[in-house]
């Protein structure tokens, strides 16, 4: 499935022309049909999960904010945070200290 696809892919830039593509179909097809089916975005589901993917990424304590923010393709690690802020409604900072407090 395009979800699936998605999943499998986060380490990279997922774009819905992309992604359209390799499922033969044009993106704006794919874009009514993924909001449709999921009850989202296609961008917004892309970004939900890079920032899961990250949070594991991050609690792992073997990466830096930076080098997770390269891994899944994001262009920077200030846009990276902003997202993530977007997303969790924390920073990834606050994120790792409150999930270390525990």
């Amino acid at each position: 499935t395009i979800q699936e696809y998605i999943d499998n892919n986060l380490n990279g830039k997922v774009q819905l022309n992309e992604v359209a593509e390799v499922f033969g179909l044009s993106a704006a097809y794919l874009s009514v049909l993924f909001k449709k089916t999921t009850e989202t975005g296609f961008s917004e589901y892309v970004y939900t999960k890079k920032i899961e993917k990250a949070k594991e990424m991050l609690l792992s304590g073997d990466m830096k904010i930076y080098e997770v923010a390269d891994a899944l393709g994001f262009e920077s690690a200030y846009y990276f945070s902003k997202v993530f802020k977007k997303v969790d409604g924390h920073s990834p900072r606050e994120y790792i200290q409150s999930k270390s407090n525990l």
